[in-house]
């Protein structure tokens, strides 16, 4: 009896390891496993991050080139007023270089119609 019960003794000691050994084994696997999730899971946090420092960098640029367009377009309004003004300026240079030019024809037949007396 005492053999038997230690041979069931030593069956149960190595069923026992056995299971040991399969638990052991399963919780390396499932270390490894949660490594590998926390892993990705950095690398998604990372990659937020990135994508949230993108974001804030466009926000930034887009408003400097909001900006960088209103001067362009205060630039523009200039120069069209300033066109405005040089056009106004031409025209009344050729209305007084057309009254010029009248006058000195008038003067020139006038010239002429004296000497003709």
């Amino acid at each position: 009896a005492a053999e038997q019960a230690g041979s069931q003794h030593q069956e149960e000691v190595a069923e026992l390891q056995q299971g040991l050994a399969q638990a052991r084994e399963a919780a390396s696997s499932g270390e490894k496993h949660l490594a590998q999730e926390l892993e990705e899971a950095r690398t998604l946090v990372r990659a937020q991050e990135l994508r949230a420092s993108m974001a804030s960098a466009l926000g930034a640029h887009a408003s400097e080139l909001a900006s960088v367009r209103e001067e362009c377009q205060a630039e523009v309004g200039k120069a069209w007023e300033e066109q405005g003004e040089l056009v106004q300026m031409v025209e009344a240079a050729l209305l007084e270089l057309r009254n010029a030019q009248k006058a000195a024809n008038e003067a020139r037949a006038r010239c002429q119609q004296l000497e003709e007396e």
